[in-house]
């Protein structure tokens, strides 16, 4: 048995567990090996259904509990910004990545050095961190040399954290040390976040077009590469709930600075379904636009849902059945390249990443239909989610104007809001003690949010 500090509400089921409870106090003798993650990947699961915490309290006003500034570190530049953005006031480490939370405590995440978009630079260094959840504590770092957009997703017993990045690599780290175990090469930058299932195998896009799927050894089992209309895959994957299938769009880089001009008429894209066994084609779904956001899979009848980005033309919510039929499409104000996440009733939220007049977060109906849409002043970011607490009475997301909004799910009232430093792209993972946990980019991670309410395991002599 190891003695650390853990909580009591784990999201594993717990078998040999012996409690003795103190008023908030609760020790109790576990199998470490034996619980899963906290906070498993962007999303919290691998459906990316933001639900993973739906039963944790959180309730405002909230506030800090710890904050660390990467900055403080001081992580020179190996390929500085170009001129004219090679100054003090650029290279300089922000927040991108999506935390996840180990069983044992410790917070993941990645960096990008911060080279303005006007630059069209993009391949520089990326720094990965491993913090302490209850003090913020550095406990690790590790050079990743290039750009960890990604979000890292944790093993099943908490061993191992992945993590892609700009540099093409899929690298596994050990999580208590932090030294890498192995890396897996892609032909191009990685910007999605793994999908792991239950016998290990991870499953990462690229923007070399393939969707890879590798064994917990750092080995291939197999590759998709047949992506059209020379696509990238920016989409995280997303598992169907018998982990048969594997789901994940794809969109074309272009348009932006140091890129091509994109092809007018756009071409098509579309979502894709494949077999996590054989790597084998099972269907696509055609969309006009791109595919720049992720799907998410309902746990309550399959259907996968995901939102498009087609920056000249309409941009739709679409629900899609496992059969790769459309069951609904609702048409938002512009295009969104985030996450959708699902209530306890069904609801299905998205936000957009520009809006026409404002930027709007959607509650829709299962039916499809509109049931509110928040307005907002900036955006709701890349690969970003909403989640879930109080029982899905209340969604959590973060904008490009330093806002955490907590809003009633039912009418969309403003429960509380926690204002960052900088702009917050990251999605907030969430503990069993009601701290949510994110990063901005002024490159600091946050705890901030509830009571604190935690278990210790402490050794005792086994029956």
């Amino acid at each position: 048995m190891l003695k650390k500090e853990i909580l009591l509400k784990g999201f594993a089921v717990l078998s040999g567990i012996c409690l003795i409870v103190s008023f908030s106090l609760f020790n109790a003798c576990v199998d470490n090996e034996s619980l899963s993650p906290i906070w498993q990947t962007i999303s919290g699961d691998f459906q990316r259904t933001g639900q993973r915490a739906i039963d944790v309290q959180v309730n405002g006003p909230v506030q800090a509990y710890w904050k660390y500034s990467i900055r403080q570190l001081g992580h020179p530049p190996s390929s500085p910004c170009p001129p004219p953005y090679n100054t003090p006031d650029y290279d300089k480490e922000i927040i991108y990545s999506s935390p996840s939370i180990s069983f044992d405590g410790k917070v993941f995440f990645g960096s990008v050095m911060d080279c303005p978009v006007q630059s069209g630079f993009n391949a520089g260094d990326g720094w990965f961190y491993a913090l302490d959840q209850y003090t913020g504590e550095l406990l690790w770092t590790q050079n990743m040399h290039g750009w960890v957009e990604s979000s890292p997703a944790l093993s099943h017993d908490n061993s191992v954290v992945y993590v892609g990045s700009k540099s093409g690599m899929l690298t596994a780290m050990d999580t208590e040390t932090g030294d890498k175990i192995w890396e897996f090469p892609t032909g191009a930058g990685i910007t999605s976040s793994p999908a792991i299932d239950s016998e290990g195998t991870i499953y990462i896009g690229s923007l070399d077009g393939s969707l890879y799927a590798v064994r917990p050894d750092g080995t291939l089992k197999w590759s998709y590469d047949d992506v059209p209309t020379d696509g990238s895959i920016h989409s995280s994957p997303a598992l169907s709930q018998d982990e048969s299938t594997v789901y994940f769009g794809h969109a074309m880089v272009c348009g932006g600075p140091g890129q091509d001009p994109c092809p007018d008429p756009s071409p098509d894209y579309s979502l894709i379904a494949v077999d996590t066994a054989t790597g084998t084609f099972i269907w696509e779904f055609p969309i006009e636009g791109h595919v720049w956001g992720s799907a998410m899979v309902s746990p309550y009848d399959g259907s996968i849902l995901f939102p498009t980005f087609h920056l000249t033309g309409d941009n739709y919510l679409y629900s899609v059945s496992p059969a790769g039929v459309e069951n609904w499409r609702y048409q938002m104000d512009s295009f969104s390249n985030g996450i959708p996440s699902i209530g306890p009733d069904g609801t299905v939220y998205i936000g957009e990443f520009i809006g026409g007049p404002t930027t709007s977060l959607y509650a829709i109906n299962p039916d499809g239909a509109l049931k509110w849409q928040f307005a907002l002043a900036g955006n709701i970011n890349y690969q970003s989610s909403v989640v879930l607490i109080n029982g899905g009475d209340t969604v959590v997301f973060g904008t490009y104007t330093k806002e955490v909004y907590a809003l009633d799910a039912d009418d969309m009232s403003i429960q509380w809001i926690y204002t960052a430093e900088g702009m917050v792209q990251a999605s907030v993972a969430v503990s069993p003690d009601g701290h949510l946990f994110f990063g901005d980019w002024n490159g600091v991670q946050y705890s901030i949010g509830g009571k604190e309410t935690r278990i210790e395991a402490i050794p005792t002599t086994s029956e």
